[in-house]
């Protein structure tokens, strides 16, 4: 699991129509202290996606924007990766 998937679990469990581009996810869903970045968190969501959690969205101009995906098994997946950080402390 990449690194920031915990952190990002979080965001879109509590931020449940958030949907923005790697790049505005990079600069608004972090932390500003906090140093990510933008190909960890295009790996990341990537990762998320292919496990059915996020929705990609292709949009007319040419930029991917990602969002939480719809349904049970996605919201159970994001609990679980949510979580994770937390088991480790």
């Amino acid at each position: 699991m990449p690194a920031l998937v915990p952190a990002l679990a979080r965001y879109v469990a509590s931020h449940t129509d958030a949907s923005d581009t790697a790049d505005g996810i990079t600069r608004w869903w972090f932390a500003e202290d906090l140093a990510v970045a933008l190909d960890d968190v295009e790996d990341a969501l990537r990762w998320m996606h292919d496990r059915g959690a996020l929705t990609r969205i292709d949009a007319a101009d040419g930029r991917v924007r990602w969002r939480r995906a719809e349904g049970a098994a996605a919201q159970t997946r994001l609990a679980q990766w949510a979580a994770h950080e937390d088991q480790g402390r």
